[in-house]
């Protein structure tokens, strides 16, 4: 007698767990709204709306999280209204400037003939950086976010009363992963006279490139007067220009 009830006590217990296997089988998926009874297989979840193709979904796999309302699209960021609705905005993309001088003097070498040899400029001194963008340390602005950037960079450099040589003095702006993108020449130049330069260019560039202002002095006639020259008033300054506003 005890037997016989165990066996009806387990058998009810199958029932009922095969019953509720069945359940969470059946319902594993859910859709809600517009055919409430089509739902992409790779889904858990779908709220439809009644425009086709806006809806609400959650990837099975995934847990991903995939809102169409109609102003979605590549880049966008999802916005809220005043009242809590939301839709998906155009990001806004930064400009990313930048303003830096150096507050004294930089000594580079003065090249022989036929040494291009560049030097890295390093304005030390920030006017402007709000994205933190550019190092004090190593003259180089990284490039946050691709986009077009342009940038300007001037400096000059002279030795007062040499009056009998000359050099050649030219400025760059090089990116490390195009090279040199711009650049300037001063020729000929008696050494005392100062070959105040700049540089300008607009480039499309890819985000984490580092970009640098270099110059290079080459001796080009008479007696060669030092080994090194000044560099004064250096400038560097530049700014995403396909951008919505500053940070």
């Amino acid at each position: 007698m005890i037997k016989h009830k165990f066996s009806k006590t387990l058998f009810s217990a199958i029932v009922v767990g095969s019953a509720l296997l069945g359940s969470t089988s059946l319902f594993a998926q859910v859709k809600i709204g517009t055919n409430p009874t089509t739902i992409n297989p790779a889904n858990n979840l779908e709220v439809e709306s009644s425009t086709v193709g806006n809806k609400v979904s959650v990837d099975k796999t995934t847990g991903k999280v995939t809102i169409a309302d109609g102003s979605q699209g590549n880049g966008k960021v999802l916005t809220s209204d005043a009242n809590g609705v939301a839709t998906w905005q155009t990001k806004e993309v930064l400009c990313s400037s930048f303003d830096v001088y150096h507050n004294a003097q930089q000594i580079i070498p003065i090249n022989d003939p036929n040494d291009f040899t560049y030097t890295t400029l390093i304005p030390n001194t920030e006017t402007y950086d709000a994205n933190n963008s550019y190092n004090q340390a190593t003259g180089e602005f990284t490039v946050p976010e691709s986009g077009f950037y342009n940038f300007k960079g001037s400096c000059g450099d002279f030795i007062a009363g040499v009056t009998g040589s000359t050099r050649n003095t030219t400025i760059g702006i090089f990116s490390a992963a195009r090279g040199n993108l711009a650049f300037s020449v001063v020729q000929a130049q008696a050494y005392t006279n100062g070959s105040y330069n700049n540089v300008f260019t607009m480039n499309y560039l890819q985000a984490g490139d580092k970009i640098t202002f270099k110059a290079v002095v080459v001796h080009a006639t008479g007696p060669k007067p030092a080994a090194t020259i000044p560099v004064v008033n250096i400038q560097f300054s530049g700014s995403r220009v396909d951008c919505n506003k500053n940070n």
